[in-house]
C-alpha cells in the first residue's frame, strides 16, 4: 500500500495491484440480520484494530455493482469524542479514498491533554454544548495526528484481508460457484 495524499482528515492510498481485491467484500462484510436493511455490516472480529471496538451497529457498507466500488461509513466515539468515517474503495484500480468529519468533542467526557496550550484548555472548557468543536489549527493537528494514522493501518489491515485469498472456499459454497467470484452472492442475494 502506498499514501499517494494526506491532508488533516482525509488520505488517498493505493493498494498494492492485485486481481483478488473483489474478495475484500466477501472477508469484510456480513449480511444485515433485519432483512428490510440495504446495508451490509463490517464483521464484528474486522472492528478490532479500529479503536478496539466489537460495537458494529454503526459500521455499514453499500457495495455498487455498476462502479464496482465499497462504500464504507463508520460511527465512533472514543476518548471523549464522536466522529464519522468514510472508506471509498475502487475494487477494480485499488484506489482507497478516506475522509473523516471533524470530531466534536463531548464536553464531559474529554480529557483535556497536558500539552495543550493555555488558551485552546479554556477554549474547550468554555464550551457550552454537550457536544461542540471549534476551527483552530492546533485542534486540527491533534485530532489528525490520534486517528489518521489508526485509519491508514486499517487500509493495510484491509489489504492484508485480501491476500489471505479464500476465494475458491467461496466459490464451492454458493450455488453461483461457476463465476468463481463471491459478488455473485452479494449482488443476487442481498435480501436472502
Amino acid at each position: 500500500m502506498r499514501i499517494l495524499e494526506k491532508h488533516n482528515y482525509e488520505f488517498k492510498a493505493q493498494l498494492d495491484p492485485t486481481n483478488k481485491l473483489h474478495s475484500l467484500k466477501c472477508e469484510l462484510l456480513e449480511k444485515d440480520p433485519d432483512p428490510y436493511e440495504p446495508y451490509f455490516r463490517i464483521k464484528k472480529e474486522h472492528l478490532m484494530p479500529l479503536f478496539d471496538t466489537q460495537d458494529n451497529e454503526l459500521m455499514t457498507a453499500e457495495y455498487d455493482t455498476k462502479e464496482d466500488s465499497l462504500y464504507i461509513q463508520m460511527a465512533f466515539k472514543t476518548e471523549g469524542v464522536i466522529f464519522e468515517a468514510a472508506y471509498l474503495i475502487d475494487i477494480k484500480s485499488g484506489e482507497v479514498r478516506f475522509a473523516m468529519d471533524k470530531p466534536l468533542i463531548v464536553k464531559n467526557e474529554f480529557v483535556i491533554p497536558a500539552e495543550f496550550e493555555y488558551d485552546l484548555k479554556e477554549r474547550i472548557k468554555g464550551l457550552t454544548k454537550e457536544l461542540d468543536t471549534f476551527n483552530d489549527e492546533r485542534l486540527d493537528r491533534y485530532f489528525s495526528d490520534k486517528f489518521l494514522k489508526v485509519f491508514i493501518d486499517y487500509t493495510g489491515y484491509l489489504e492484508h484481508l485480501v491476500k489471505k485469498n479464500r476465494c475458491n472456499e467461496c466459490a464451492h459454497r454458493f450455488k453461483y460457484r461457476l463465476s468463481g467470484k463471491c459478488d455473485a452472492y452479494y449482488s443476487k442475494n442481498r435480501y436472502d
